[in-house]
């Protein structure tokens, strides 16, 4: 108290990228604040943008719970990654859980040969609770890959001109010849799926992903301009199978 009033405190901060989760730093700042004023009254907000602790913000706040699953992480090894419920009917599913920076060490940076298949993991995990209601959070991913992996996972093809299916990563999408939905999830259909982000960027160009997010994920100046070209081939492929074009 501060003259008979009550000193409250709102702590709302977003994550500390690759570092710390919201309720870590509110933790953090919360043992901090008592140590000064042991008698303030502490709001704690987690708040997300998408990236890390997106899921757990959500969680928190919603007061849903945790479930688990065995995916494979941005190189392909076998982990176990979380996603949150929350109404008891929506999945909040966290790129960065499964297909994050997080997850890689500086030296296994590398966009060219990261995937997305352990996100699609946690969507099909999702799925086969019943939950068909599916909100997901992109940011905080060690990927270039487009979200070909995750949709792998849920068992759309990607094929190179042999018909043969594409490998992991980013630098594989410059293969792509055709996309195949034959054997896709017939659940997707019945879903409805939300992304979280505060970005904008189209697919190529010098506002692209590849450009302007490929340094944050490991790719020096010769990986982006592969990836780029990937991506360009990428974006050929969908206008051609699907009559969308993903830049507009």
């Amino acid at each position: 108290r501060c003259g008979g009033m009550i000193l409250r405190i709102v702590l709302a901060p977003d994550s500390f990228k690759g570092t710390m989760s919201s309720l870590r730093v509110i933790s953090i700042v919360k043992d901090a604040v008592l140590r000064h004023f042991p008698h303030a009254e502490i709001v704690e907000v987690p708040i997300a943008d998408g990236g890390e602790g997106t899921a757990e913000a959500l969680v928190t706040a919603c007061k849903g719970v945790y479930r688990h699953a065995e995916v494979l992480d941005p190189l392909g090894r076998p982990i176990t990654a979380r996603y949150g419920i929350i109404k008891e009917s929506i999945a909040v599913i966290e790129m960065a859980e499964a297909s994050g920076l997080p997850l890689l060490k500086d030296n296994e940076k590398n966009p060219l040969i990261a995937t997305t298949y352990g996100t699609g993991q946690l969507i099909k995990a999702a799925l086969d609770e019943g939950i068909r209601d599916v909100i997901i959070g992109i940011g905080g991913s060690a990927t270039n890959d487009g979200g070909v992996g995750a949709l792998q996972a849920l068992g759309i093809s990607f094929k190179d001109s042999r018909g043969k299916e594409i490998g992991f990563g980013g630098e594989n999408l410059i293969h792509l010849s055709d996309i195949s939905f034959d054997n896709a999830d017939k659940r997707i259909a019945q879903s409805r799926f939300t992304v979280m982000c505060d970005v904008s960027n189209p697919l190529t160009g010098c506002q692209g992903c590849s450009h302007v997010y490929g340094p944050q994920k490991g790719a020096d100046r010769k990986m982006i301009e592969q990836l780029e070209q990937a991506m360009i081939n990428y974006r050929s492929v969908i206008m051609k199978t699907k009559g969308i074009d993903v830049d507009k």
